[in-house]
Parts: structure tokens; C-alpha cells; sequence
């Protein structure tokens, strides 16, 4: 198959901006693509040098949070990124006062700058997620929601660009493959709320409550949890509406 961007590198560059340290980052990026994407992928923390450790340590990092990677990934990665490539308007220069600046190079091009840079930040997310799965340092996506007596299971990996949810009520069990678009938008519905390692709880029950394991055993009573999130009675219908989306819906 002869890709959108030839049989070159292309390089992608990420800055956060009007963002602080310990906060900031830079992300750099080399693909290329064959039957697997050939991938170098580095994410740097910036700015970090006028910060005691204790300032980074309170915010959750460790200090060594840096990201360097490079190995290949399965052919549908590109698949995906002809996909993002072509359905992309460019401009000469960047948005100042946006979240992020991303500046992309195409093979023969000058380096030029997406309009739909919330498409870009995205695609590098899960192209984040894809290297620290294919380096071994994180499992695959594992979750599960739970309520009375029935169970939906959600996996998915990221380097694979695969998802898979299942069903469980009684002695009935049902598989099904899902599109890999539907992962991102149940993902973005449980990470509107907040969850704290104080309200984790060690297993679930069947007694009627709503549960969602995100990841680990965190298996979180989201009936009573505050979350930290407003109208969370309806953020709570519509993320039980996502899950049942993913097991009534299409298959992929």
C-alpha cells in the first residue's frame, strides 16, 4: 500500500504552551512507514531546572518521567495517521494562545502547523500509550463497569489500535470487537470525573450499587464516591449509556 506520505519519515514536534513547570513538555516524533511504522518517540519535561524535586514530587512525577523509545509498531498505525494527514487544513504558523503548538514535516515539505490540533494532540496521546505498551512498561487498557449483577469488561491496546468489550450477567457471556473511535469517547466520559486513591476500594459488590475499575484492581463505588464532579447523576447515565453502546452497538 503506498501511504499518503510516501515512503519517507515524517517528524512531529509537540510544545505545550502557557503551560508551567513541572507541567510542561516537548514531544518529538519520527515515523516511517513500511508493512509496521518504524517509531521514534521521545517525550522531554521542560523547564524543570529552577524547581526544587520537593516541587516535582508534590505534583505526582518522580523526576524521571522522561520517555524515549523507538521500535515499530503494527501497519495500522498508518494507516491511522493517513487518515489524520488527510483530513488535515494547515497554516504557515502557529496559535499562540492555544494549549499546545504541534509543527508537522512532511517528507519534500516545509514544517507546517495543523488547524485541527485537538485531532493531533489526541493521535499523539494514543501514540504515547502505544509506545509505553510496546516497551513493556504498562499492561493493555483494562477496565470494567458493574452494576447489580452485571458486568462490562473493557479492553483494549493501544500499540494493536484493537478493543474488545464483554458482557457478563449470570451465566450468560458475550464478546464482541469493537471500532477503535469508540474506546476514545468512552475513555473521555470516565476522565471527566476525578478519582482519588483515598476512594479506592478493593473489590465490588452485587448488591445494586455502580462500580468501575479503571485500570489495577481501583475499583471505585461511583454511587457514593463525590468524584469531584458537577451533575454527576448525569455523567453517570451517560457513561452506563457509552458502556451499553459498546455492547449493543456495531461490531468492528
Amino acid at each position: 500500500m503506498k501511504h499518503y506520505y510516501m515512503t519517507n519519515t515524517i517528524s512531529i514536534d509537540y510544545f505545550t504552551q502557557n503551560i508551567p513547570a513541572p507541567y510542561s513538555f516537548h514531544i518529538h516524533a519520527e515515523l516511517a512507514p513500511a508493512d509496521s511504522v518504524a517509531v521514534s518517540f521521545t517525550l522531554t519535561y521542560t523547564d524543570r531546572e529552577a524547581l526544587e524535586e520537593d516541587e516535582i514530587l508534590n505534583e505526582g512525577f518522580t523526576g524521571d518521567d522522561d520517555i524515549n523509545w523507538s521500535g515499530s509498531l503494527p501497519g495500522v498505525w498508518n494507516e491511522s495517521l493517513e487518515e489524520l494527514i488527510k483530513k488535515t487544513t494547515w497554516s504557515g504558523k502557529a496559535d499562540k494562545l492555544s494549549r499546545c503548538k504541534i509543527k508537522v514535516t512532511l517528507p519534500g515539505d516545509e514544517a507546517k502547523y495543523p488547524a485541527n490540533t485537538g485531532s493531533w494532540e489526541y493521535w499523539l496521546q494514543e501514540l504515547q500509550q502505544a509506545c509505553i505498551e510496546a516497551a513493556k512498561v504498562e499492561k493493555p487498557l483494562e477496565m470494567d463497569f458493574v452494576k447489580g449483577e452485571r458486568k462490562l469488561s473493557l479492553k483494549g491496546s493501544f500499540e494493536k489500535r484493537e478493543a474488545f468489550i464483554e458482557e457478563r450477567l449470570g451465566g450468560l457471556v458475550v464478546n464482541k470487537k469493537i471500532p477503535w473511535e469508540k474506546l476514545g469517547k468512552v475513555l473521555k466520559q470516565i476522565y471527566i470525573a476525578e478519582y482519588y486513591p483515598e476512594d479506592v476500594q478493593p473489590n465490588y459488590n452485587t448488591k445494586g450499587d455502580t462500580f468501575l475499575n479503571i485500570g489495577g484492581g481501583q475499583w471505585f463505588n461511583l454511587s457514593k464516591t463525590n468524584l469531584h464532579i458537577s451533575k454527576k447523576k448525569e455523567w453517570l447515565t451517560k457513561l452506563e449509556a457509552a458502556f451499553e453502546d459498546l455492547i449493543t452497538g456495531p461490531s468492528a
